[in-house]
């Protein structure tokens, strides 16, 4: 899921199918607990960041001022 796994930084992206790929990655995370935390924080802040109520209320008004004919002032 590359809209919300950024390489290295919240996980890893593996191309599906590549048993070699994820079973190194599996071995990386087991070896390096820290690694796998961090990656989980960071994992953790941007889905308060884009995925919170908030952020979905930001996206939402923005649709709606876009699909929505502007009053003119006066």
């Amino acid at each position: 899921m590359p809209e919300i796994v950024f390489e290295r930084q919240t996980g890893r992206l593996l191309e599906a199918g590549n048993a070699q790929a994820w079973t190194d990655a599996i071995a990386e995370v087991n070896r390096k607990a820290l690694l796998a935390e961090q990656w989980g924080d960071a994992g953790f802040d941007w889905l308060r960041a884009h995925v919170s109520v908030a952020a979905w209320n930001r996206a939402f008004d923005a649709v709606v001022k876009r699909a929505l004919p502007q009053k003119e002032q006066a």
